[in-house]
This record gives C-alpha cells, structure tokens and sequence, in this order.
C-alpha cells in the first residue's frame, strides 16, 4: 500500500498545481468552469492521501480523470490548448491526455487491488465510459459557446 500512497501524493500535487493555476490564472471564456474544478481538485488533493485505502476513493478519482480526458481529447484534435492549467501554463492538450490515462491506470490498479468485485469494476468501466464521452460533449459545448464551431 506504500505505492498506493505515494501515488495518492502525487495525484494530489498534481491537482494542486494545476487548481492554483487556474485560479491565479483562469482562461477567461470559462472562468466559472475553472473556478467550479480548482475547488474540486483542491478537495480532491486533501483528501486523497487520507482516504487512499478505500476502493471508492480510487474509483472516483478514475471517474473524474475519465471526464477529463474526454475534456482534453477534444482539445487535442483541436490542435487547441485544453486550458487544464489555467493560462499559467501553456501545456498541450496532448500532454494532458496522456496525464490523465496515466492517473486512469494508476486509479484503476490501486483500485483494482482494493477492490475484489468484479460486477462493481464493469459498472465503473462503463461509468467511466459514459464519463469520458460527457466530457468530451461539454467541451465541444464550451467550444461553440465561445466560437461558435461545432466539431462534426
């Protein structure tokens, strides 16, 4: 459980970096957004490396980075910058998809190792499923909103 731990450090580093950023340096088109997931990430990161032994924890933290790589894929075939950091970093959309299938493995195997039933790991694979898609929708939703271009 060591690994689970230090894993559950930094996801929560991670988070941190990046509701700061957002914060300080929100991307004006979605500034609520960005407000609504720095609180988010900010919770998230107390937490985690509190509550790392339980099985729900690690499944919802897949189900969040899952609603996020869908955010961060539209962007990346957008060739777009996905405004994950705010604009206090310019990182690719790119970059941030392969973060957050990273942070889906690593949630996924902590859980996996937690977790002994398999009904409830299909209904998250399929939550995160469903996830991945909302996600990828509100960001062709946010798109539209600010430039009136719809990806189809």
């Amino acid at each position: 459980m060591k690994s689970s731990f230090v894993g559950s450090l930094a996801i929560s580093v991670f988070l941190l970096v990046a509701a700061v950023a957002k914060w300080l340096y929100p991307v004006h088109l979605a500034f609520r957004l960005d407000r609504i997931a720095s609180i988010i990430e900010i919770a998230i990161a107390i937490t985690l490396p509190i509550v790392y032994r339980k099985a729900w924890a690690w499944a919802w933290i897949s189900s969040l980075f899952s609603l996020w790589l869908g955010y961060g894929v539209f962007w990346w075939i957008q060739n777009k910058n996905c405004g994950c950091f705010g604009q206090a970093f310019q990182v690719s959309a790119g970059l941030t998809v392969v973060i957050n299938a990273i942070v889906i493995g690593m949630a996924f195997w902590n859980w996996g190792r937690i977790e002994k039933q398999a009904k409830k790991k299909q209904l998250f694979i399929v939550i995160d499923g469903l996830l991945l898609v909302t996600g990828f929708l509100t960001a062709t939703w946010i798109n539209w909103m600010t430039e009136g271009v719809v990806v189809g």
